[in-house]
């Protein structure tokens, strides 16, 4: 994603840290010098602080992710699995790695199940 803002914005700025699409306004908010609301989820990409992107996953409406680090934990509400990959020697996510990461795999379900009922408890307000 390139964002460039005339008058704010002189140099190219890198952000190392996985964002997700909820980091957009609070990085525009940012870069116009505006603090975000406190109900937004996001953060700004400048901080360049890491953190835990999570989402539901492109693959189908079941599929629930979490990407910390190097490390992408995937959650199948439908058949109640959970796999892991270690993006760092397995970017394309071929090899599931969740023997080797128990706790991953448990605090990450954990995780983005308390993050689903937070955004559908957000949805019917």
């Amino acid at each position: 994603m390139i964002i460039v803002v005339p008058g704010v914005t002189t140099q190219s700025v890198r952000a190392p840290q996985p964002v997700s699409l909820i980091d957009v306004a609070p990085t525009i908010a940012a870069l116009v010098g505006l603090n975000p609301p406190p109900g937004w989820q996001g953060h700004s990409m400048l901080d360049g602080t890491a953190r835990t992107v999570r989402s539901f996953a492109d693959h189908g409406a079941t599929l629930l992710a979490l990407r910390t680090g190097d490390k992408k934990v995937l959650v199948d509400e439908e058949s109640n699995s959970v796999r892991v990959f270690d993006l760092s020697c397995d970017p394309a996510e071929q090899h599931d790695v969740a023997a080797r990461f128990p706790e991953l795999a448990r605090d990450g379900r954990t995780d983005l199940e308390g993050w689903v009922a937070r955004q559908r408890r957000q949805v019917r307000r």
